[in-house]
């Protein structure tokens, strides 16, 4: 029997051994593999983050955005209700004005609707209320342009004698009286009733330094709903920039739509409803328009358009002809040796001078490709 168990017993003996050794490799390779889990888990989520949370950052409340040339506070504080708040206007007689009170009206009530402590709002209970604000303007355009003033004067004064006290507003023109509306609103702190706001006695003088304050808008190359571009145009004004500078044609899309070339938009979009009508332009310029922002558009020419073959599509898909092939199978600038060329580019940026009234149009004129014609 002996003999026997030494004879059969072996060979077991040895896949028990290899069994154990596959065993214990295995356990080692899932422990490793956890091991290297939990250590990316720890890089990627919890490495770089504080233990704690920091210190709570809270909202700012009366401050101005821009800062104000000069700006004085005192801790005086006025109550302010919606209801009975009014906005009166003498002067010029200036529908600019006219469309944006409403406006102003408007923030002035979701702003008291706000649920804050009052002591969160940062001033001192109300020694008055104050019933208004009366606006004085001396002149009035209907366009903004490149010399327009935007200068203007906030005065929010205590006065213990005046039982019903009314800040007020005086700007040359009607562009600084939108500006200083803006200060005036962010003036403002909510009352924590729900129903008022609160605002310190302050004095304000200000203008812009710089007379362009502009933002890009690249929908050639990202398009942007028409209705998010006017609420791009609503956070402009909120911050006070005055020009919308709309990148709106480049290589890769061409999402203007043309009455008189209908093919550049239809052939050259991302896609045939990813434009912009002709009412939506004039919606996106009227809505700048009240706020006193200029839409300066640009159409990129006679190049920047890419001479690798698929990305001249934006003026190409819908007119081939327009492109002069760089002999290797691909296409690049306009051909400026077609007279016919030319005579599209006269009507087609006849069109657009037409579209868009501002004095600026910018017809891009970098990265030809002197390679070819």
């Amino acid at each position: 029997m002996y003999k026997y168990r030494q004879l059969v017993y072996p060979r077991k003996q040895r896949l028990c051994r290899a069994h154990k050794t596959c065993w214990a490799a295995g356990m080692l390779v899932v422990v490793v593999v956890a091991a290297v889990a939990a250590a990316s888990w720890w890089w990627l989520y919890a490495s770089w983050r504080p233990a704690a949370p920091g210190p709570a950052i809270r909202a700012s409340a009366g401050a101005v955005w821009p800062q104000p040339r000069h700006l004085v506070k005192t801790r005086d504080c006025f109550a302010l209700s919606p209801d009975t708040f009014k906005f009166t206007v003498t002067g010029a007689a200036c529908e600019v004005l006219v469309a944006a009170l409403p406006r102003y009206d408007l923030v002035l009530r979701r702003e008291a609707a706000v649920d804050v402590p009052t002591a969160a709002a940062g001033v001192e209970a109300p020694r008055q209320n104050l019933s208004g604000l009366h606006i004085t303007v001396n002149h009035c355009e209907a366009w903004p342009g490149p010399h327009m003033d935007e200068t203007y004067r906030l005065s929010i004064v205590y006065n213990a004698s005046v039982a019903a006290p009314v800040a007020s507003l005086d700007a040359p023109s009607v562009w600084g009286a939108l500006r200083g509306l803006e200060t005036f609103v962010q003036l403002l702190s909510p009352g924590g009733s729900g129903s008022q706001l609160l605002v310190n006695a302050s004095e304000v003088q200000d203008g812009p330094r710089f007379p362009h304050r502009g933002l890009l808008l690249d929908t050639s190359r990202h398009f942007l709903p028409a209705a998010d571009i006017l609420l791009e145009l609503d956070a402009m004004a909120a911050v006070k920039l005055n020009v919308l500078h709309w990148h709106i044609v480049d290589d890769q899309s061409f999402p203007w739509q043309s009455a008189r070339f209908p093919e550049l938009s239809g052939k050259g979009a991302y896609h045939p409803r990813l434009v912009y009508t002709a009412q939506d332009v004039r919606n996106i310029i009227e809505h700048a328009r009240l706020r006193g922002i200029r839409v300066i558009p640009e159409f990129d020419t006679p190049g920047n358009l890419s001479r690798h073959e698929g990305h001249t599509r934006s003026w190409g898909e819908g007119r081939p002809e327009l492109l002069a092939s760089c002999g290797d199978g691909t296409f690049a600038n306009i051909d400026p040796t077609k007279v016919e060329n030319l005579a599209f580019l006269r009507q087609l940026f006849a069109e657009v001078a037409a579209s868009f009234p501002d004095s600026a149009l910018h017809l891009g004129g970098d990265e030809v490709h002197s390679l070819c014609w």
